[in-house]
């Protein structure tokens, strides 16, 4: 059995995502979405995507949202560590 694959669907001013088995095509999604981006092989890829990719000049396919989404988790993480320790140095 085919798995579903992770897609951003371009509706006016939204991005959704949604899952699919079928490879979206105009005749399968073309009433729901006026394009679709596509497929994404992590959810945060496609997440990145759908809240960074509009007009962002570094996020053009689906491998940039794929690395960007890593590299954003990552500094993320090192930015909430750091905020932590300048906290605790205040309280002392």
């Amino acid at each position: 059995m085919k798995r579903a694959r992770i897609y951003v669907g371009c509706k006016q001013n939204n991005r959704i995502l949604f899952r699919s088995i079928l490879t979206p095509t105009e005749e399968t999604h073309g009433n729901l979405y006026a394009a679709v981006i596509g497929p994404f092989s992590t959810h945060k890829g496609a997440q990145f995507m759908a809240k960074f990719g509009a007009g962002n000049p570094h996020c053009q396919c689906v491998a940039d949202a794929e690395h960007l989404a890593k590299w954003y988790e990552k500094h993320e993480a090192l930015h909430r560590e750091l905020n932590e320790k300048l906290n605790l140095k205040e309280r002392v």
